[in-house]
């Protein structure tokens, strides 16, 4: 739609408002599409809305003393509107004119949308909501109630069901007397067929009889001719005359036959060594060697395929380090720099680092090296701590006591000394060594000073330092002191070490300053050099080559990867080229891979074992001929000795011999025919008595006999339910024709009818005054909602983008679903999201405007919507309006809120829809928001893969599909991946929030949504592909069923309120499975559901196809649907050969993984529940070759 289809004001100047006596504000440059007008609290954002209303309808909304001007742009052409004193001017091209057709004034609210109350509507008052708003925003049913008006008491149900009661009686007395006229009428047919059945009853024992003597003749007949085929000599030859003979001959016949079997076996076995192709035996070790052969092979086989995974791990290692470079650098130039130099630029930018950390390290340090207090010498204090630690070491003052016992202790180790010479004479030489010690110490105790002498000294060196001494020298004073002194040492030694490691410190500083500037100068060089732009500091330098270091690190390992993968080809062809020069002296082809080649190897090894199998057999045959001619040769010489005895010429010997063999046949012959005369003789007599002729009236073969004696026994049994029947009808037509029921209906009908018709008479003057008061109400319903469901219908696809879909029925009160097309599931209205139901409020507002205006589309007013949504509704909100600006209607957004801008700016980033951004000022003194950050905090788009470096495969492993689910998907929620082979197209429709087949088939059923897409001559293939999958979704559905859901159970009327919530909670455990759900049922999973209960709801499942036991597809059936439903568009052109086999690629997914068998017991919710069971080995093994 066009802005020239609609009403679009460009500039609006409020002259005269309430709150504005001196002058509004004055909105200039506005869009036709989308306005966001921005200001704080009082700068006039509700009355610019109260003044576009005023100006539109001012007999309704116009204050007395508002005076405004507003530049308008009507269907293309330019208008001005005036309003002053309650009346609006209106010029059209500088000349006055009548106002352009606007809706009428009662309307006018339709325009300005308060969604903070439509938020608010949930759960029953919803759809209420949605009633109202599709009906104007009215309720005239709550009008009618308000005003008192009550429908009539519905006439008694007493007479209608009487009237009924009777008209039921009637059909019924027709219907019977209709069954018994039909009845009557077969009667002739049913007497004709029991004469049939009582005439073929008696001749049944007739025929019985003659079949039995027919057979009978045909025995004595067969007997006959077989006596008759024997030699007439054998009545006078005797059994002991040839028993001899008949043994020998039985020997050699035996052996005879034996040798001929055995060379029989010895031919059979040469053919079975043709067959097998070999001359002789295989050389011994070749098939040890093929198995080794194919065993590398198929190694080799499993390392391509590790390889190939560890490339496509390694490809998404370099995409990532790729993504993680972020636009700094070109990805694919990086592999052109000298990753040596890299390296070397990378440490030199980390001893950079490290020089600026030991610079801030230092400056840091000399903070906290600042001097406190000047040094105070540390080496008099030191020695004046030394000499109070010897003066309290040293005893104080000595006694008389001290020196005797000193000389006590010297003359008791001199005595030692001498007990130590005694006993070393006179015991053992080593006492000896105690001697000199205990002189010694006794000398050093003799010898040492008194400690008395000592302390005086001390106080006299103490003196000479300089430093201040005990108060008193007592152990206590001198104590203290100590303490003190030792603690100004340590004060002295940390500001020494302090100005020590100060000046450490100012050296490394100025050291580190004069290193980093040539640092740097070579960092800068060095990336210059090897072709790297610098980056604005040495962080961001490093931190750009630790990711280049990443990428070429990555991609080296993928290069690396693919030669190793180039080398495992090479050696797996090696490997097959081997098997195929070992296997071609067989008449074996080359293999194309392993699996050919065991199949190959398997059929060599079967030959060799039929080739040692049948050389087996002719080694038993030879050995089998040699017996056989021994016992020959044996049997001969028997032979000779029994003619002599016998004194028989050998001329007679073969009749003798053969007639010898048929004495037992002879006697049993002749027997046969004896006892076949008799039985012959006895049933001509029984066909006699039953009364049979030989005059030609029976059938003369035994065929013919048998099939009339079975066609008269089927008449026969028919005879007993013939009569039966005939009595039943009889009875029936006797009874009917002494009733009188129609008439008797037909006059209960006739006094039923006039009851009811007196009735209504009465009912009709009591409903007159509800009729009236109704009338209102029904036309309103009548006349708009249709419309305006359709209409919303409509909008509510384009607001999702084709995501959702609405369904209503038009009833009193109104039912409304809304449908999710990716998934084909419905939802009531208290399922949606509080986006969603936004969404549909605004489709049903707009279509009721749509509906009703009869002028120009006039702009829609919004007044801080966004105020009380959180985000995920006023994102549904944003989109909706969106949608509804591009339809060419005028959108004003009227808020107080920076973040409301934002997330419109959010919204309409990228897009092509014309839209301004108008911000008011305080005219009242009011504080002036803050600056409104509009591109900080911004939501960033989701990320797509970028369609110029990927083909569609590429692509495809991008977006990170999972298997397309056939059981849980819709041919709706199909993926545009698995339709689409266009990465452009793919690309543009993912953008714009199109992801599945049911919202790009509905968004493109819009003008506008093909003119954004671009979608073109595709949609024909796309369509093409989607009916093609729609065919796989609904076979792969034969023997499956669809899934279980709340709403299905509630459907089905089986579950009741009381048990809904915990069946539809276990449908879910157990994921939708009809059959396992029923199965937890039964085994009282829910406890006191009624077991009734259970068999109603499995019928009810088993009606709407969620319980299936049918036996499902093959992979061959399921790949036939798929081409039947694409053959019309493969005969118009639309597709080639080449789109169903990639479309079936697609779907099928890689030919690696074995295919699962699909089996009857497969049912929804099994893990093998994916378009992978489409692999057939048979077909996918004769594509590969």
């Amino acid at each position: 739609m066009s802005e020239a289809e609609g009403l679009a004001i460009r500039e609006l100047q409020l002259r005269r408002m309430p709150g504005f006596p001196r002058g509004g504000p004055k909105l200039t440059d506005l869009s036709p599409g989308i306005n966001i007008v921005f200001g704080p609290q009082q700068s006039g954002k509700t009355t610019s809305v109260e003044a576009i209303q005023a100006l539109l309808w001012p007999a309704a909304a116009a204050p007395p003393s508002a005076s405004v001007f507003a530049t308008l742009s009507v269907e293309g052409v330019e208008w001005t509107a005036e309003l002053d004193g309650g009346r609006t001017r209106w010029q059209r091209s500088g000349h006055d004119s009548l106002p352009p057709r606007l809706p009428p004034t009662e309307q006018r609210d339709r325009y300005r949308l308060v969604l903070q109350e439509l938020i608010g509507s949930d759960g029953e008052r919803f759809a209420e909501a949605i009633a109202r708003e599709s009906a104007g925003g009215y309720d005239v049913g709550a009008a009618a109630r308000a005003a008192g008006y009550r429908g009539v008491a519905p006439r008694s149900g007493a007479l209608q069901q009487a009237l009924a009661t009777a008209r039921e009686r009637l059909r019924e007395a027709r219907r019977q007397e209709s069954e018994v006229r039909r009845a009557e009428a077969e009667l002739p047919e049913l007497r004709r067929r029991l004469e049939g059945a009582q005439a073929a009853g008696g001749r049944i024992r007739l025929l019985e009889a003659a079949l039995v003597h027919a057979r009978d003749l045909e025995a004595e007949r067969r007997a006959r001719l077989a006596l008759e085929a024997f030699p007439l000599e054998l009545e006078c030859l005797r059994v002991d005359d040839v028993e001899g003979l008949g043994e020998i001959v039985a020997r050699l016949t035996a052996a005879e036959a034996r040798m001929r079997a055995a060379r029989e076996q010895l031919e059979r076995s040469a053919m079975l060594r043709r067959e097998t192709g070999l001359e002789e035996e295989v050389a011994p070790g070749l098939l040890d060697a093929l198995g080794h052969g194919l065993q590398r092979a198929e190694e080799t086989a499993r390392e391509i395929v590790r390889l190939e995974e560890e490339i496509g791990r390694a490809e998404r290692i370099r995409e990532s380090s790729a993504a993680s470079l972020g636009g700094v650098v070109d990805p694919q130039g990086v592999a052109m720099l000298d990753h040596a130099a890299l390296r070397v630029l990378e440490s030199t930018s980390s001893a950079a680092l490290g020089q600026r950390q030991r610079r801030a390290a230092a400056e840091s340090l000399l903070e906290r090296l600042e001097p406190t207090d000047p040094p105070e010498e540390v080496e008099p204090v030191t020695e004046a701590i030394q000499l109070l630690s010897r003066w309290l070491r040293v005893p104080g003052g000595g006694s008389d006591r001290s020196r005797t016992d000193r000389r006590l202790a010297a003359a008791s180790l001199l005595l030692v000394a001498l007990l130590a010479v005694v006993l070393g004479v006179a015991l053992h030489p080593a006492f000896h060594g105690l001697s000199p010690v205990a002189a010694i110490a006794g000398a050093v105790v003799w010898l040492r000073r008194d400690p008395a002498d000592e302390r005086p000294s001390i106080v006299r060196q103490f003196e000479q330092l300089g430093v201040a001494p005990p108060r008193r020298w007592r152990d206590e004073e001198v104590l203290a002191r100590l303490r003190e002194l030792e603690r100004q040492r340590a004060a002295a030694e940390l500001e020494e070490e302090k100005g020590r490691r100060r000046t450490e410190a100012l050296q490394a500083l100025r050291q580190v300053e004069e290193e980093q500037g040539e640092v740097d100068e070579l960092v800068y060089r060095t990336a210059r050099e090897i072709g790297l732009a610098a980056a604005p500091s040495v962080e961001s330098l490093h931190w750009l080559l630790e990711r280049l270091l990443r990428w070429q690190e990555a991609n080296d390992e993928v290069e690396g990867t693919v030669g190793k993968l180039t080398v495992a080809r090479e050696r797996a062809a090696a490997s097959l080229a081997a098997i195929a020069r070992a296997l071609s002296p067989f008449g074996y082809l080359a293999p194309a891979d392993p699996l050919e080649a065991r199949e190959r190897i398997a059929s060599l090894h079967e030959r060799l074992e039929r080739f040692r199998e049948a050389s087996r057999m002719g080694s038993d045959a030879e050995r089998e001929v040699r017996r056989s001619k021994e016992e020959i040769v044996s049997a001969g010489r028997a032979r000779e000795a029994l003619r002599e005895r016998l004194g028989i010429a050998a001329d007679d010997e073969p009749r003798l011999a053969s007639w010898s063999g048929m004495l037992d046949a002879y006697g049993g012959s002749r027997d046969e025919l004896a006892h076949a005369t008799t039985a012959t003789k006895i049933s001509h007599d029984a066909l006699a008595r039953a009364g049979g002729a030989d005059d030609g009236s029976l059938p003369s073969s035994q065929h013919e006999l048998e099939e009339a004696l079975r066609e008269n026994r089927e008449r026969a049994f028919e005879l007993e339910g013939l009569r039966d029947a005939i009595k039943g009808i009889e009875t029936e037509v006797a009874v009917a024709r002494g009733r009188h029921d129609v008439e008797e209906a037909l006059a209960q009908v006739a006094e039923a009818e006039e009851a009811v018709r007196m009735a209504c008479d009465r009912d009709i003057e009591a409903a007159v005054g509800y009729t009236l008061v109704e009338h209102l109400r029904e036309r309103i319903r009548d006349e708009s909602r249709p419309e305006v469901f359709h209409a919303a219908r409509r909008w509510f696809g384009r607001i999702t983008r084709g995501r959702c879909e609405l369904e209503f029925t038009d009833t009193e009160p109104p039912s409304f679903r809304a449908r999710d097309t990716a998934t084909g599931l419905g939802h009531g209205l208290d399922e949606l999201s509080g986006g969603t139901r936004v969404q549909l409020l605004l489709a049903v507002r707009t279509a009721f405007v749509e509906t009703h205006e009869r002028g120009p589309r006039l702009p829609l007013l919004l007044d801080e919507a966004l105020a009380t949504a959180d985000d995920h509704r006023a994102a549904a909100i944003i989109e909706g309006v969106i949608e509804m600006a591009r339809a060419g209607r005028q959108i004003f957004y009227f808020t107080a809120q920076g973040d409301e801008v934002v997330k419109w700016q959010s919204a309409l980033a990228g897009e092509t829809l014309d839209h301004r951004i108008v911000e008011l000022r305080s005219t009242v003194g009011a504080p002036t928001p803050q600056e409104v950050p509009w591109r900080a905090g911004s939501p960033a788009p989701p990320v797509l893969p970028d369609a110029s470096v990927h083909d569609h495969d590429s692509f495809g492993r991008a977006l990170d599909l999972g298997p397309l689910d056939p059981l849980g998907t819709s041919p709706d929620g199909i993926h545009l991946w698995y339709l689409l082979e266009d990465v452009d197209l793919l690309s543009r429709c993912l953008n714009v929030g199109i992801e599945r087949w049911g919202p790009l088939r509905r968004y493109v059923g819009h003008a506008e949504g093909g003119e954004i897409l671009r979608v073109g001559p595709a949609l024909g293939a796309i369509e093409a592909c989607a009916r093609g999958l729609e065919a796989l979704l609904s076979g792969y559905s034969i023997g499956r069923g669809s899934p279980v859901d709340r709403y299905v159970l509630e459907r089905s009327g089986a579950v009741s309120a009381t048990f809904l919530d915990r069946v539809a909670a276990l449908a879910r455990a157990h994921d939708g499975d009809a059959e396992r759900l029923l199965a937890a049922l039964e085994n009282r999973e829910i406890t006191r559901f009624p077991r009734r209960k259970i068999d109603q709801l499995r019928a009810r499942l088993s009606d709407e196809g969620h319980l299936d036991m049918r036996e499902p597809l093959s992979p061959g059936e399921l790949r036939a649907r798929v081409v039947r439903g694409m053959t019309h568009y493969l005969s118009d052109g639309v597709i080639d050969a080449d789109t169903i086999r990639r479309l079936l690629r697609r779907v099928e997914g890689p030919r690696e993984v074995p295919a699962e068998p699909v089996t009857a017991t497969t049912r929804p919710g099994s893990s093998s529940r994916t378009t992978s069971d489409l692999r057939d080995p048979v077909l996918l093994r004769r594509e590969a070759r």
